[in-house]
């Protein structure tokens, strides 16, 4: 079931989480409301954070919201509902969040109740294209002195391209 894991760095706390434990295609744990207690150590990692000044990047494989292809959504709804209020009381410390899965260069805005935006997920394109899509992968950027992510370029493999000329090399996308 993999595992979940932080690790502080200069001002900056990258918290890795289990998101598989999540999914709606994972019904072990549908009837918990903490799933190995997951969601009460992120509690901890975000009071550290807070206290110590940090800012806190989180990833993980699936991510929350709605899949574009099933329209059903990607983790339980008691799960999104507690990380949606855990985005609420600390939405000054969260810098990023960062996730894959979709095989698309996506991002979903995290509101509350009356639309304002706690957060936003980026998720990556993948390398795999066996969704037909092209291999892609994110190179970020990141500024030192504010301790966020500032930007970020994305390179792509065309294969069209690369199995028209017999040539493969992944460049610049945006």
């Amino acid at each position: 079931m993999g595992g979940y894991n932080a690790t502080p760095i200069s001002g900056v706390r990258l918290i890795v989480l289990n998101t598989v434990l999540y999914s709606v295609r994972n019904s072990n744990f549908v009837d918990q409301s903490d799933p190995c207690g997951q969601f009460a150590w992120l509690i901890s990692q975000m009071n550290d954070a807070f206290s110590c000044g940090e800012r806190v990047i989180i990833m993980g494989h699936i991510p929350v919201g709605i899949d574009e292809y099933t329209s059903g959504y990607f983790w339980h709804p008691q799960f999104s509902d507690t990380l949606r209020n855990l985005l609420n009381q600390y939405q000054s410390t969260i810098g990023a969040m960062l996730f894959g899965h979709t095989h698309s260069d996506e991002f979903f805005f995290f509101t509350d109740p009356s639309s304002t935006v706690l957060s936003f997920q980026l998720i990556s394109p993948a390398l795999s294209p066996i969704f037909g899509n092209n291999p892609a992968f994110r190179y970020f950027y990141f500024n030192n002195t504010e301790n966020f992510l500032s930007s970020y370029d994305q390179y792509m493999l065309d294969l069209f391209l690369a199995n028209k000329v017999f040539v493969s090399s992944f460049a610049f996308d945006f």
